[in-house]
This record gives C-alpha cells, structure tokens and sequence, in this order.
C-alpha cells in the first residue's frame, strides 16, 4: 500500500463522525488469502484476522498486497476485497416488535461503505431481499454510489474511480457525481476522475483485466437450477 495502515486508519478518524451511531450486527469478515486485518475503532490496535472474524459497527477491515477478503452481511450479500484494500462499514439496522410473539426480530437495511483515499479494490454481490430505494451506500471522496440488488465493481484511488457493473438493472446502480447522478446497467463502465471529468463507457477486457489482477473475480454466479421433484423409485403396475 502507498501510505502505512496507521496512516489510512487516522485519515479515516476524520470521516468517522459522517457514520449515525450504531449497534453491533451479525457481518462476518473471512480471510481468503494473503495478509487481512480487522480493526474495532481507530483507537484500537488493528488485529490480523487468521480465519474469520465477528465485524462490528464503524469498524475497519484491510489486505495487504495479493491478499483477498469478504466481508458477509446479515442478507447473504458479499463485498469482497481486493489487495492493498482499506474500507469502513457501517450496519444500518431497525428493530420491528412482532404484536403477538414479543420478538424483535432484525430488519436488514443494507450499510454505509466508506472508501479512504489512498486505494481499494472491491467487488459487490448485493442482493434486495424487499422493496426499497437503495441498500449498500458507498462513499468515495469523488461519489456517492447507491447500490441495491447487483453485482459490480469498483476500483478507487487518487486518480479517481472505476465502477463496472457486471450484473445490473435499471436503477439498481446509481452514482451522484457533484450533485448530478449516473445510472449504470449490465456491460457500462463509469469512469470519475479527480478533475471532475465524468464518461459512461462499454466494458472492455482491460479493465475487467484490472480487476482480476486484484484477486477479484469477474464473472456473474450462473444461476441456480430450479428445483425438480425427483422421479418417483416405485412404479405401479395395473
């Protein structure tokens, strides 16, 4: 990484207050490969992560050159990792009181992503279990990207960012850029850069290319074959 971990975190100190206070969830940080490590609060001292470990509210998550993460979310929705890769995460939750059984069941409401400067890799599998406007916000210094139900990707450092999506609706994927918003579908690249400039283009090999460099996978999960009822073992002869 360009600038040493310490250095991300403190940048990130600054950002924290933008984060609404929160309590702790059920997201799930696995290493995959390579170096990863997991930190509670800039204060805390940041912790390698051998396995998996528990991820909390406002807490920080990085990898080190040719290393790969995912981070898991209550939804079955993934962010994965690329190397030299630094992101804060914030669990948006709200509690609903079943009238008959007194449970509180967790209603999931996606999160807040925020990206430090220096650089980050990632790939999102998000899904959208109910209706909504948006359930992953991701925050850069140069966008703000509203993501529901998609699989993209997204690359960001001092230059700018690059945001791919790979399996995309209408809507699904939505980048507001000084005030002006960018929809993306299947097959369209958005390029910001730090100059304010801003294209949509078609995807070529290059920079899926990048993106495979980092460890990330770009392909779209086939999709799951439906269900067939088995044929019956018994037959019965009249």
């Amino acid at each position: 990484m360009r600038y040493t971990a310490a250095a991300v975190f403190a940048s990130l100190a600054m950002l924290a207050g933008a984060f609404p206070a929160g309590s702790s969830s059920d997201m799930n940080l696995q290493r995959l490969a390579g170096t990863v490590g997991y930190q509670s609060s800039t204060a805390s001292t940041m912790t390698p992560v051998a396995i998996s470990q528990r991820f909390e509210n406002d807490a920080y998550a990085s990898t080190q050159s040719q290393s790969i993460a995912v981070l898991d979310f209550p939804d079955d929705s993934h962010i994965t990792l690329g190397g030299n890769s630094v992101i804060q995460v914030h669990a948006l939750m709200s509690k609903l009181k079943h009238p008959r059984k007194r449970q509180d069941p967790i209603v999931w409401e996606g999160s807040m992503i925020r990206l430090p400067s220096d650089g980050s890799v990632l790939r999102f599998d998000i899904h959208q279990p109910y209706d909504g406007d948006e359930t992953y916000v991701v925050s850069t210094r140069f966008a703000r990207i509203a993501i529901r139900g998609t699989v993209a990707l997204l690359s960001d450092n001092l230059s700018g960012d690059v945001l791919t999506c790979l399996d995309c609706g209408a809507g699904d994927v939505v980048a507001d850029v000084g005030g002006n918003d960018f929809a993306l579908i299947d097959g369209e690249t958005l390029r910001i850069r730090a100059n304010g400039r801003v294209s949509v283009e078609d995807t070529n090999p290059a920079v899926l290319q990048n993106f495979a460099d980092a460890g990330l996978s770009t392909f779209v999960p086939a999709p799951k074959p439906l269900f067939q009822r088995p044929p019956a073992r018994w037959k019965i002869k009249l």
